[in-house]
């Protein structure tokens, strides 16, 4: 029976432990990549990529992600975690950037714009970790 905290002690230590590895290399400014923006669909923006609406003078940026905290494939967590990317979303010569989460705030709205987070890409497991250039976040953009 004395052995039941101490094992939901060390679970929530390790849930705790593994949420406070940031992503590896965050400082990387690999070379932007740049693509065309659409409006209802699922769209994909690779790490450090710039999707243009070039009629409507908009461009969304993949700048960087904030945390990744997700429960790795392979591993017991207490719960599933989360992960937050940073993005850029210009009208214009207006920036507005923003942060946007899979478990907290994955719709957000900007001017007349809602963004729906899907989800980001690859998704951690115990093997392998991820490289910052490796990510991609699937938004679905909305006017």
């Amino acid at each position: 029976m004395k052995t039941y905290p101490l094992i939901l002690l060390t679970v929530l230590f390790l849930g705790w432990l593994g949420c406070t590895r940031e992503p590896e290399n965050l400082t990387d400014t690999g070379s932007l990549k740049s693509g065309k923006l659409k409006f209802g669909d699922t769209i994909i923006i690779p790490y450090h990529s710039t999707l243009y609406d070039e009629q409507n003078n908009l461009s969304l940026t993949f700048d960087t992600v904030l945390t990744d905290c997700r429960c790795p494939e392979g591993c017991l967590c207490c719960w599933q975690g989360y992960v937050q990317v940073g993005l850029t979303f210009s009208v214009g010569s207006q920036l507005y950037p923003f942060a946007i989460d899979s478990y907290f705030t994955p719709d957000t709205a900007l001017e007349s714009y809602h963004f729906h987070l899907v989800d980001v890409t690859p998704y951690p497991t115990i093997e392998q970790d991820i490289e910052i250039t490796d990510y991609s976040v699937l938004l679905v953009v909305t006017q």
